[in-house]
């Protein structure tokens, strides 16, 4: 801040160069249990119906991680793993199944975003093993904990990936394929000035303009279609 105060046309330092000074202050406990109360008040009418009716609460999720409704049809640690590969293959690889939520089997992603996760998760582990910035930790920490209603669908593995159970980790995974943008933007900048801002808006527009014609293409045509042969269109009863 003093060097940016003081010595405005200096180089800006590297992201990287930041230490993390939040974790375990006072601070951040106090952020933590605001967190946390919020999440609270949120909840309190599910947390009603939890304690009126548990069996029903708990129904659905326990029927889908357990022997409740049906046996697991395999070793349950080998059915989480294999839903933990299925469970992350699904943002460029296949998909849902399920005709009402997606195209079945279409990758989570378009290929523009896809491919930017790609490299995202690249430069993510790149920054842990390199620079040990635990930080990166946390961010996959949330993916896979947003991902576990999808994942624990153990004994009914052909229902994971699920894009619905799964929907937590969409802003996650939004900020991974946004992460090579940034920095290709910050190094254009950094190295060509007011030139490399302009390299950077119009590489950024590029891939947008792309990804927006493919999942436009993607969602009014190829969803469209296939739900509409699909369902019943019951207005016509």
């Amino acid at each position: 801040q003093f060097a940016t105060r003081h010595f405005p046309f200096a180089p800006r330092p590297s992201p990287l160069a930041y230490s993390e000074s939040s974790a375990l202050t006072p601070r951040f406990w106090g952020n933590a249990i605001l967190g946390g109360v919020a999440s609270l008040l949120v909840f309190l009418p599910l947390l009603r119906y939890m304690r009126d009716e548990p069996r029903m609460f708990w129904y659905r999720m326990l029927s889908r991680a357990s022997d409740l409704e049906r046996p697991v049809p395999v070793d349950k640690w080998d059915a989480f793993w294999g839903n933990v590969k299925n469970a992350l293959l699904m943002f460029n690889y296949k998909g849902d199944v399920v005709w009402v939520n997606t195209v079945p089997g279409s990758p989570t992603l378009g290929w523009v975003t896809a491919s930017l996760f790609v490299l995202g998760v690249a430069y993510l582990l790149w920054r842990l093993v390199v620079h040990g910035d635990r930080r990166t930790l946390y961010v996959f920490t949330a993916l896979f904990v947003m991902l576990l209603p999808s994942i624990l669908s153990l004994a009914y593995p052909n229902e994971n990936p699920s894009v619905v159970r799964a929907g937590g980790a969409v802003p996650i995974a939004t900020l991974i394929a946004a992460l090579p943008l940034y920095e290709i933007a910050r190094r254009l900048d950094d190295g060509l000035g007011k030139d490399g801002r302009l390299v950077a808006g119009l590489l950024i527009a590029g891939l947008l303009i792309v990804a927006a014609r493919y999942n436009y293409e993607w969602y009014f045509v190829k969803y469209d279609q296939q739900f509409r042969q699909s369902a019943w269109n019951t207005t016509e009863m």
